[in-house]
């Protein structure tokens, strides 16, 4: 399923990078106002890049999990392979 959502940066508390199962990255967007999001099960990684890069861009807090490195490189690795 794909959701649609905009959220201004300024209605962003936090977003947390961590995996979501073996070899699967996800982030989990806190907000200041209305529901948290996950992002899951996505394909391709870049949409992860693009996610850090607007973090960095707008001076968003965030946190990255200890395993979330490791689930990002298995991902890499795989669709790289797949390619």
């Amino acid at each position: 399923m794909v959701y649609a959502k905009e959220i201004e940066p300024s209605n962003i508390q936090k977003v947390i990078f961590k995996h979501a199962g073996w070899g699967r990255p996800g982030a989990y967007i806190k907000t200041k106002r209305g529901f948290n999001l996950r992002i899951l099960f996505f394909s391709p990684i870049e949409v992860m890049e693009e996610l850090q890069s607007y973090v960095n861009h707008y001076s968003i807090d965030w946190e990255e999990k200890k395993d979330f490195q490791v689930a990002y490189e298995l991902k890499k690795r795989k669709e790289k392979r797949e390619a």
